[in-house]
């Protein structure tokens, strides 16, 4: 595994925010000799080579979900690596990043910086808020829960919103509390509670975080 060091992106956050920069990690990789050290840069930039030649053949926009099925064993550079691949049809360099989402995924592969697991956290991120600039700023919570059936969906105030405390896009806007709508955000909530964010698109914030359901 490649060293880990901090970053002026990661140094700025943490100093504005009071918390510590990134951790420097280091392995055995660190003692390679300079051929050694040498050959996974060769190796990437043949690829990038390669996959300039054979572009024309990789499908425009593949099935996302199938891709990432194919490629869960796969180790996280690798995963984000043939990821980039097949949706931009470009072999990345995490090295020596260039384009927006070369940037975005080497920060991801590169920082462990303990607040971002407090911002994947949206009831740590409360917590937070609360402590650094005040509750008022909050929108009220009605609700966290475990397990989705214990989501009292016949009581909650409508209109209200019911999220993931940990992942993205996992919102619902609730208006009604007929029988269709409870059974379909039941569902959803089961879904949610189930997924590991962290394996979605291989971030390491969302690691062992707590699943739980809430409520404003």
């Amino acid at each position: 595994m490649h060293d880990v060091v901090g970053h002026p992106l990661d140094n700025g956050l943490a100093s504005n925010m009071g918390a510590p920069s990134d951790t420097v990690h280091r392995d055995a990789s660190s003692t390679q000799t300079p051929r050694q050290a040498r050959w996974p840069g060769r190796f990437f930039n043949s690829m990038r080579e390669l996959v300039g030649r054979w572009s024309h053949v990789i499908p425009h926009r593949p099935h996302l979900a199938l891709i990432r099925r194919v490629l869960a064993p796969v180790p996280d550079h690798w995963y984000l690596a043939l990821g980039h691949l097949a949706y931009f049809h470009s072999w990345p360099n995490y090295r020596e990043p260039r384009t927006f989402n070369e940037h975005i995924q080497a920060y991801m592969l590169r920082s462990r910086n303990p607040l971002l697991k407090v911002a994947a956290d949206k009831l740590a991120m409360r917590e937070y808020i609360a402590r650094e600039v005040g509750s008022e700023y909050l929108v009220p919570l009605l609700g966290v829960w475990l397990d989705a059936s214990d989501v009292p969906l016949e009581k909650l105030p409508v209109p209200c919103v019911i999220k993931a405390s940990v992942g993205s896009g996992m919102v619902l806007m609730v208006h009604d509390r007929d029988a269709a709508t409870i059974k379909h955000c039941r569902k959803q909530m089961e879904r949610w509670l189930k997924r590991d964010y962290s394996k979605l698109h291989r971030e390491w914030a969302y690691e062992n975080l707590p699943r739980r359901i809430i409520a404003e």
